[in-house]
């Protein structure tokens, strides 16, 4: 045999010993991508190499990577014994078969189809035919290619036609130009590296032969160690993974993994709102520094989760951010709930509490509009039970009734806390007299009893507070003198109903003496703001020079508030309260009775009111714009004593008075014009 021949030989057995190595050692649980040629393992290549027509150039057959290498079948001891006699008679006589064979014409051998794969070891000569004469190019070292065919040339040199990863047949390449390689997969790059498996579309594989291990989605967003690499002769890189417990896993496309921060492995972008509600657990700035806080210092706080890292050692770390946009930290997601939105999760929070704020809203749910508002349920005791402190720092408790009913979720700002289910103590001045003989009188809200109304009916005490209980009842707590009687349902006594008595510090400015003779609703304007304190900076004189002017009273001034002139000076209500905006918050109200101005004072807002000078009869005359009172004036209603039934007054002519409530209904209802400023 020529030595050709023997590399050639050579070069064959090389492909068994890596095929049956190859297929001892794949990873039984690792996940195999397929090649876009003929998808052959590397016992494949074995059994192609041990075909019973040529042992190393036929097709090679589809065997499982864990399936044993199939064994190669040794000659029988008669065969053996023929060939060892011939062989020792050969090298006695001094000659070969072939001085002793009549000479014979030998046919050319014929190609022999195979399915191999390898690299150029070297810049390899590429020929038209195999017979390695007409050298066409060059491949460059280390290009990977499929081996179709075997060609034995006319001087024995072996060649195989090669084809390239887009499938184009290049030639014939000298077998010794070529290094066999395990299958399409080529050798496998030792790394290390940890990657998050990113693609819900790809699978992992158990082994090159197209067997799923894993399929697509079942471990999306883990993160893994890569600890070799396979670059496939289709082109794709194929990363080999194990778990942090060493487990081998399989096989995935590299173009389906992202790398990170070592460990922590790749952020994944997420929108969703946690609160921190676990002890016990770090913050950090960074992957592997120092802890800078804990969940403790942020318990019951609601973030923004912006990013979540799979580590490879299989905790979540969240990166979360507060209300402003800013990075917090980096914590272990198992501190932390999500819950309903922007609000967060509900933590356990079991108190009694009473509204006090009003215009807070009543809500069945979050992301829902209010059904009500604290407005209608001033000094309602609740139970609270569960809270939510959302992201943007608003505390929100859900309310339950007596029966534990859930009421709503109202702003916990709304509330102030109670010691039990009587809610706050409300402090008043209310007079009641008793109106039960019979009524338990009791020490505490533990309902024991101290006495009974007996020795109290048909007298009259003082309730210096209350109570409004959560069973819908109120307590008052009852005074005789300074001698405290004890808590008592007020459903047994009736109110003595005191009179009604205020008098808001209003400032007075004189007209006249300030310049302005025809200037009366705006300097009882300006005297409302100050009260309210708006416009402290202006004089009456420079208050009234920034008065709107117009030829009627109803879209402006008529006239000049600084001189007296025959013609009809005035701005009426409309006009008037539009320029006060200007100034403070200022209402027409024109039309209102005269107890609602009663309640608009009592609420401590002065009403700018339209009556006539002195309050004297109205002299009613005509003008362009319509019939008006002549002695058209405008004072500040400022006070009201029900006992004597009068009202305050500040008149910028005739100074501050009292005055009887009937003269002032009188005059006012003629017009019911009328300016409050809140």
């Amino acid at each position: 045999m020529r030595l050709t021949q023997i590399s050639v030989r050579l070069f064959e057995a090389a492909a068994i010993l890596m095929a049956i190595t190859a297929a001892g050692t794949t990873p039984v649980h690792a996940a195999s991508p397929t090649s876009q040629q003929a998808q052959s393992s590397v016992c494949e290549y074995a059994s192609a190499s041990s075909s019973a027509s040529d042992t190393t150039d036929q097709p090679q057959s589809s065997t499982p990577a864990d399936s044993p290498a199939p064994a190669v079948t040794a000659p029988s001891e008669k065969t053996q014994a023929k060939t060892d006699e011939a062989t020792v008679a050969q090298e006695a006589s001094g000659t070969t078969p072939v001085d002793e064979q009549p000479a014979t014409t030998v046919e050319a051998p014929q190609p022999t189809t195979v399915d191999l794969y390898a690299t150029a070891n070297k810049l390899a000569a590429v020929f038209a035919t195999g017979d390695s004469q007409a050298v066409t190019s060059h491949i460059a070292a280390g290009t990977m290619l499929h081996l179709i065919q075997k060609v034995t040339g006319s001087d024995d040199t072996v060649c195989y036609q090669v084809v390239n990863a887009a499938g184009k047949q290049l030639g014939y390449v000298a077998a010794t130009d070529l290094t066999l390689l395990p299958g399409p997969q080529g050798n496998p790059v030792t790394v290390s590296l940890y990657k998050t498996l990113i693609s819900a579309k790809a699978p992992i594989y158990a082994d090159f032969n197209g067997t799923i291990a894993i399929p697509a989605g079942q471990r999306t967003n883990k993160t893994y160690r890569v600890i070799a690499q396979y670059h496939h002769f289709n082109g794709t890189v194929y990363d080999q993974l194990v778990d942090h417990q060493g487990r081998q896993i399989g096989y995935v496309d590299d173009a389906a993994m992202r790398s990170g921060s070592g460990t922590a492995g790749a952020g994944l972008k997420t929108n969703q709102y946690a609160t921190v509600l676990k002890k016990g657990y770090n913050f950090y700035k960074r992957f592997g520094e120092r802890a800078y806080s804990n969940s403790q210092a942020h318990l019951y706080t609601t973030y923004k989760v912006k990013y979540l890292h799979n580590a490879f050692d299989d905790i979540t770390w969240a990166s979360i951010y507060d209300n402003r946009g800013l990075f917090v930290a980096l914590v272990d997601f198992a501190a932390l709930q999500t819950g309903s939105g922007t609000a967060g999760a509900g933590y356990s929070y079991v108190t009694y509490a009473t509204t006090l704020k009003v215009q807070r809203g009543y809500y069945r749910a979050f992301g829902v509009n209010p059904f009500d508002t604290t407005s209608h349920h001033v000094f309602t005791t609740y139970q609270l039970k569960y809270m939510h402190h959302a992201f943007n720092g608003t505390y929100y408790a859900s309310a339950y009734n007596a029966k534990s009913k859930f009421i709503a979720i109202i702003d916990f700002a709304a509330f102030r806390k109670a010691k039990g289910k009587q809610g706050i103590t409300i402090l008043s001045g209310l007079k009641v007299v008793i109106t039960s003989r019979t009524a338990g009188m009791w020490s505490d809200f533990n309902w024991r009893k101290k006495s009974t109304t007996a020795a109290y009916y048909g007298h009259q005490y003082a309730a210096k507070a209350y109570y409004n209980h959560i069973n819908g009842s109120t307590y008052l707590s009852l005074y005789s003198g300074s001698r405290w009687l004890g808590y008592l349902n007020r459903a047994f006594t009736r109110d003595v109903k005191a009179k009604v008595y205020i008098k808001l510090n209003v400032v007075n400015y004189n007209q006249y003496a300030n310049g302005l003779p025809e200037g009366c609703e705006g300097v009882s304007l300006l005297e409302a703001l100050k009260y309210k304190h708006k416009a402290l900076s202006y004089s009456p004189r420079g208050f009234l020079s920034t008065i709107p002017k117009a030829s009627s009273p109803y879209r402006g001034f008529v006239g000049s508030p600084f001189t007296s002139s025959n013609q009809y000076t005035a701005i009426f209500a409309a006009p008037l309260a539009q320029w006060g905006k200007r100034f403070g918050n200022v209402v027409n109200i024109s039309g209102s009775s005269v107890n609602t101005l009663l309640q608009e004072v009592l609420k401590g807002n002065p009403v700018v009111v339209y009556v006539t000078i002195h309050f004297a009869p109205l002299q009613w005359a005509k003008w362009p714009f319509g019939t008006v009172p002549n002695n058209n004036h405008a004072v500040t209603l400022c006070g009201y004593n029900q006992a004597a039934s009068q009202v305050y007054v500040s008149d910028p002519i005739d100074g501050r008075y009292w005055l009887s409530l009937s003269k002032f209904s009188a005059i006012y209802n003629a017009r019911k014009m009328a300016v409050v400023v809140r």
